[in-house]
């Protein structure tokens, strides 16, 4: 067994062992490759930590796993053995286990790879509050504040709403809050209903709901856990599409750039209004909205996947690099160019933390979905190898 095909082995012991999928003959071999040496305990105990503390969302299945392997053995048959050396277990656990973050602490870039990379960080991110009478709140210098007889409190990046007056005025007011490209930001709203805004996001909504309708506005991208009220329905409005829901858990992605707009439930039940009409959605189902072809999709998703970024995670699924770097430029300040429409569809699954140190999830993407990257200040060309 070559070395290459070693690493492999161990990586998808690894995934099958956290899954507890893994045959007892095969966990003493994890345990004896464990036991071997020092590196190998810590580089393992480090990912059964990530597990265990929840910042890996899922595992991948039997089918997904192989299919990926399949992939990076197809690519990488022909190259030397130097290669593998460089890659080594950061690949295998990339796409086995998908804890990139964690083996990225064991494996280091080669020197030459990382002088030709310029460090692209996270810009200075920082949220916005718009009050009614139109006045710019910066929440990085306010922790605390009123508005008519709201109160509004802010802790670190969250921010509640607490309506200190039983009596309900007439006139409903509205707050605007306001998220800057590499930031995010989580509001609680009058009613109890929590929302997790991501980056380059507004929400509209009220100081305090009145009516018989919940209703808040949104631009970008927002996962909502709405308080429980079967009197007063909460619906999220956009340019193109309307959720309506009573209580439940659900991710709304928006943006005016994107001709998709994508409803995933997580718990509960929605309904979502297109131009072509109503359709209801049941928990783990996604409904995107064509908005250029004035077309609807539903399909079945894990719904955890698409609210991976409120935890700090960047989860693909099979996913385009075109559409994976349109997410990755609302957190990094850069442009990214593509040599030719068959690399814009070159697709990748894994998991990346959002790391300050951008390249690193270039050196991962690269490896893995088999393509070149060239990164020049905040210029990025994405090419064939």
């Amino acid at each position: 067994m070559t070395k290459y095909e070693e690493e492999f082995k161990v990586a998808r012991w690894m995934a099958e062992d956290l899954a507890g999928m893994l045959p007892d003959e095969e966990k003493r071999a994890l345990q004896e490759w464990i036991a071997a040496s020092e590196g190998h305990a810590a580089l393992y105990e480090e990912i059964r930590k990530d597990f265990k503390e929840g910042r890996r969302r899922r595992l991948y299945t039997r089918e997904e796993v192989e299919m990926q392997l399949a992939k990076f053995h197809r690519r990488n048959r022909n190259r030397k053995l130097w290669l593998i050396r460089r890659v080594g277990y950061a690949a295998a656990v990339v796409l086995v286990v998908g804890v990139a973050f964690c083996v990225s602490l064991y494996m280091k870039q080669p020197a030459e790879k990382m002088a030709a990379v310029e460090v692209t960080s996270v810009p200075e991110a920082g949220a916005q509050l718009i009050l009614s009478s139109g006045e710019l709140v910066d929440l990085d210098d306010r922790q605390e504040f009123a508005e008519e007889n709201v109160r509004i409190t802010r802790q670190h990046k969250e921010l509640t709403y607490l309506n200190q007056d039983t009596v309900r005025e007439r006139e409903v007011r509205y707050n605007t809050l306001v998220i800057s490209r590499g930031g995010d930001f989580k509001v609680t709203l009058a009613d109890g209903t929590i929302v997790w805004l991501n980056s380059c996001t507004r929400l509209r909504y009220p100081l305090d709901f009145k009516g018989d309708v919940r209703e808040v506005f949104l631009e970008g991208e927002a996962y909502f856990e709405v308080a429980k009220d079967a009197k007063h329905p909460f619906v999220v409005r956009t340019a193109d599409v309307d959720v309506r829901v009573l209580g439940t858990r659900f991710n709304l992605s928006a943006y005016e750039d994107d001709a998709l707009v994508s409803t995933t439930l997580e718990e509960g039940s929605v309904e979502v209004s297109t131009p072509l009409g109503k359709q209801v959605i049941r928990p783990n189902e996604q409904l995107v909205f064509n908005v250029k072809e004035g077309k609807v999709d539903c399909r079945d998703v894990d719904a955890s996947v698409y609210s991976a970024w409120k935890d700090g995670m960047f989860v693909f699924e099979d996913e385009t690099l075109e559409r994976i770097m349109k997410r990755l430029q609302m957190w990094y300040d850069v442009e990214v160019f593509f040599s030719s429409e068959e690399v814009k569809s070159c697709r990748f699954t894994g998991d990346l933390k959002r790391y300050d140190d951008f390249s690193r999830i270039v050196w991962m993407i690269e490896e893995v979905a088999g393509v070149s990257i060239q990164i020049s200040g905040n210029n990025i060309v994405i090419g064939t190898k």
